[in-house]
């Protein structure tokens, strides 16, 4: 909800925990975001699931659309119109309500769309994403090599490894 939405909406909108009506905002110096709360019940959630305001109109930008002039539907039916890691068919989906997207396996925000793209529902999708992120943390926090105070040249410790210890020292 944007500002001038929100001066409309709090003469008209009552808090759902008191039912007066009169919510005002709050500026959080920590993230300098416009807390919106009811002064009468100090409820941090007047309004149920809204929290901020958006402080400006100002949208991200599209992504490029798929190369190769591809699409949802193409991607789906390269890989037999189901999905790679339910197996669900197409038809299944748009019968009980669930979306069809797309996956990079080659995290879009590293690669853009030079990756390889796979069709996947988009319950499986948040479970991908979520690897993605825990196998990025992994890969780029956990198993960081340690910072050796050894010189590079002494052959007693030319290489480790968080976890564990390599030596290419011979016995």
């Amino acid at each position: 909800m944007t500002r001038a939405e929100f001066s409309h909406e709090r003469t008209l909108r009552p808090c759902t925990s008191c039912g007066i009506v009169g919510v005002v905002t709050e500026l959080n110096p920590n993230n300098n975001g416009l807390l919106v709360i009811c002064p009468h019940c100090e409820s941090k959630r007047p309004w149920g699931s809204l929290l901020y305001l958006k402080q400006n109109e100002r949208k991200r930008p599209a992504r490029p659309p798929l190369p190769d002039g591809e699409t949802l539907d193409s991607i789906w039916q390269k890989f037999g119109d189901r999905c790679v890691l339910c197996s669900a068919p197409k038809g299944f989906l748009h019968q009980v309500g669930i979306g069809r997207q797309v996956h990079h396996v080659a995290p879009y925000a590293e690669e853009g769309h030079r990756g390889p793209l796979v069709p996947i529902c988009a319950q499986c999708h948040a479970v991908a994403n979520e690897r993605q992120r825990l196998y990025w943390f992994i890969r780029r926090v956990v198993m960081k090599p340690a910072e050796s105070t050894v010189e590079p040249d002494a052959p007693e410790h030319r290489s480790t490894v968080v976890g564990r210890a390599v030596s290419d020292r011979q016995s």
